[in-house]
């Protein structure tokens, strides 16, 4: 993909295209789950380097897979779990303890928010309807 060049004002950005146009590729290396080889990411007027999925989401870039099952979701794990596993760090104490309180809020609003459907948030997330495995927030890279 060469001399991509796009500006948002506190948008949401979704690209589309044919497969094989380089589309997954462009929001992986904006992320940071690919190295990019050229050009340069600016942000609110600083200039952000993603080298890893951690970097992306340090600046407030998330990526959403395309394929839940393979990118998307730890279909084992909880969806208390895999709603919280890119955020653990707000949940922490020093020490390496969690907030359970705090997660367990955050999940709660999460799950009302994006209407998941589910019996309980510590129920596995792989037994959950296609629908409502797409609509949780989860990790992805």
């Amino acid at each position: 993909m060469d001399n991509v060049t796009f500006t948002l004002r506190r948008e949401i950005l979704g690209v589309a295209g044919l497969m094989g146009a380089g589309r997954t590729e462009l929001m992986k290396v904006l992320y940071g789950a690919l190295p990019r080889s050229s050009g340069s990411v600016t942000l609110d007027g600083r200039e952000v380097v993603t080298r890893s999925p951690q970097d992306g989401l340090a600046n407030g870039i998330v990526y959403i897979s395309e394929d839940r099952k393979r990118d998307g979701l730890v279909l084992g794990m909880s969806v208390k779990e895999n709603m919280s596993l890119t955020a653990l760090r707000y949940f922490s104490r020093a020490g390496g303890s969690l907030k359970h309180k705090d997660e367990q809020q955050a999940v709660s609003d999460f799950i009302r928010l994006f209407n998941v459907k589910t019996p309980s948030m510590e129920q596995a997330i792989g037994l959950l309807s296609g629908g409502n495995q797409q609509r949780s927030p989860s990790p992805a890279g």
